[in-house]
């Protein structure tokens, strides 16, 4: 596998930062595949408890939250197909609100969207692995903003991680 460089801030949008600056390796693609096996774990023995639990008014419940992690995957995951394939278009943002509520994930089953997960970051696993080192440092634009292909594994882990940090911290407490 190969070893794809951490970007630098200014290679992708700033409100990506918190999520890139979570993974602190040259090997994202391997932090990427145990992260799938790691989270589907602590979903399957903690969250699935508190699954229809929301911290407060307003908040997403647990699996709504997951819905919008398997969403932003797929988002993501879309991006970095673009940027790999030199689109030049600006690929959209995305209203994650918006989306969570279309998604209905309040009428579907738990144990099935964990799959769906893991299917989700399997898929990205697989696409990601087909790029060459060069590919990593094409750029395309992301919501009006430049962006590193090789940014995109980095947020997709630091964004699973920042919302695992919140369900440990506001959920399951």
């Amino acid at each position: 596998m190969i070893m794809i460089e951490k970007p630098m801030k200014g290679d992708y949008p700033a409100y990506f930062e918190n999520y890139v600056e979570k993974v602190d390796t040259v090997d994202i693609l391997s932090y990427l595949r145990l992260q799938k096996i790691e989270f589907s774990s602590f979903l399957k023995s903690k969250v699935i408890y508190k699954r229809m639990f929301a911290y407060d008014t307003g908040k997403w419940t647990c699996q709504e939250l997951l819905g919008h992690l398997i969403d932003a995957e797929r988002v993501m995951l879309n991006r970095a197909f673009f940027i790999s394939r030199n689109d030049p278009q600006n690929l959209p943002g995305f209203e994650q609100d918006d989306y969570v509520a279309a998604g209905r994930f309040m009428e579907r089953d738990f144990e099935e969207m964990i799959i769906e997960f893991e299917t989700t970051r399997e898929n990205s696993l697989q696409l990601l692995k087909t790029f060459r080192k060069e590919d990593y440092f094409k750029k395309g634009i992301i919501n009006g903003f430049q962006t590193v292909l090789a940014a995109i594994p980095y947020i997709m882990f630091g964004h699973v991680a920042h919302h695992q940090e919140i369900i440990e911290q506001k959920y399951l407490k």
